[in-house]
C-alpha cells in the first residue's frame, strides 16, 4: 500500500513538472509572437522659404554690350524638405518689355549652398548634371529639363538653390536696354527608378 501511494504521488508530481514546462513553452511561444515594433511616419516636407511660398521670380537685367561680364541677374529660393527632391525648371528669356520681338540670347545656371558636401541638403556630386545647367551656363530649353536630384540630409533641412541668367547679343548693333526674364523652380519628391520615393 505504501509503495503504491508513493508511486502515485510520483505520477502525480511528474504529470505537475510537465505541465509547468508546457505552460512556460507556451507562454514563451506567447511572448515571442506578441513582440511589436512601432514605427512613426513622418509625411514628405516640401516647401519654398519664400514670401510668395513659391519659386517664381522676374529677372530685370540692364543690359550694356560694352560690360558682357555684368549681364547677369541672380535669384535664391530657399526650401526646406524631409526628402530627396527633384528639380525643375520653366524659363523665359530675356525680352524687352516695349518691344516682345528685342530678345536677348539668355543661358541659365542653377548652384545650391551645399557645394557638393554630403553632409548637407543639396545637390551631390553624382547628380550634378552640367548638361542640364547645374554649376554651368546652358540654353533656356536645356535648362533643368529632365529634373536634378537634390538629396536631403538628416541634420540639414534647408538649402538655398541660386539661379544666375545671362543675357547676350550676338548681332554687331547691340545696343543697351533694360530686359526681363522669368524663371518658375518646382520642388517635387524625389522618385527612383522602381517608382518608390527616396529617403
Amino acid at each position: 500500500m505504501t509503495r503504491t501511494i508513493r508511486q502515485t504521488q510520483q505520477m502525480a508530481l511528474t504529470a505537475t513538472v510537465a505541465a509547468g514546462m508546457l505552460f512556460a513553452a507556451a507562454g514563451a511561444e506567447a511572448q515571442a509572437t506578441t513582440t511589436v515594433t512601432f514605427g512613426v511616419y513622418v509625411p514628405p516636407i516640401v516647401r519654398w522659404l519664400t514670401r510668395t511660398g513659391d519659386a517664381t521670380a522676374t529677372l530685370g537685367l540692364q543690359y550694356d554690350p560694352a560690360t558682357p561680364e555684368t549681364n547677369e541677374v541672380s535669384v535664391v529660393f530657399p526650401l526646406m524638405t524631409n526628402v530627396d527632391v527633384t528639380l525643375t525648371a520653366d524659363v523665359t528669356p530675356f525680352t524687352n518689355p516695349d518691344d516682345p520681338t528685342d530678345t536677348l540670347d539668355t543661358t541659365w545656371m542653377v548652384t545650391d549652398d551645399a557645394d557638393g558636401d554630403a553632409s548637407r541638403s543639396g545637390v551631390q556630386a553624382a547628380d550634378a548634371d552640367a548638361a542640364q545647367g547645374y554649376g554651368a551656363f546652358v540654353p533656356g530649353e536645356d535648362f533643368l529639363r529632365r529634373g536634378v536630384r537634390a538629396t536631403h540630409a538628416p541634420s540639414d533641412g534647408n538649402v538655398k538653390f541660386r539661379v544666375t541668367a545671362r543675357g547676350d547679343r550676338s548681332d554687331a548693333a547691340a545696343t543697351s536696354g533694360y530686359y526681363e526674364a522669368t524663371v518658375v523652380l518646382t520642388a517635387i519628391p524625389y522618385a527612383s527608378a522602381s517608382g518608390r520615393k527616396a529617403r
